[in-house]
């Protein structure tokens, strides 16, 4: 079985493991319930996991939940502070805020764009994000 280990943007070697705040997410409305959801802070670095589940109650058996015939205009609600634009780092894509929204949110159509799994890493200069 391979094992896979992914560099932590958020970790830049200085400080010790384990530091950083962790923050989850609640996402609201229809898929409540079929996600799963947390970023991680450290300074200007963040680091936002994203996970469907009960993927059954989404798409047939051997269809991944996968863009807008799935999520259809579904956004994350971000942190306070969080970035607005991130970087996937499985896909490279990157993932904008979306436009016309009252708080910071990422649409789920475009973090599940490629895979039915996200990982992504956005930097911010805000003053007021520092940990």
């Amino acid at each position: 079985s391979g094992h896979y280990q992914v560099q932590d943007p958020a970790d830049d070697g200085e400080e010790e493991r384990g530091e950083g705040e962790y923050l989850p997410l609640e996402l609201r409305g229809r898929f409540n319930r079929n996600l799963v959801a947390f970023a991680r802070r450290r300074g200007e670095n963040w680091l936002l996991a994203v996970v469907p589940r009960l993927c059954s109650q989404l798409t047939p058996v051997d269809a991944p939940p996968l863009g807008s015939a799935v999520w259809g205009e579904t956004v994350l609600p971000l942190p306070p502070g969080a970035p607005q634009v991130w970087e996937n780092i499985f896909t490279r894509a990157s993932v904008r805020v979306a436009p016309g929204k009252a708080s910071p949110a990422l649409p789920l159509a475009e973090i599940f764009r490629s895979l039915p799994v996200a990982l992504l890493s956005g930097t911010t200069s805000d003053p007021n994000a520092k940990s």
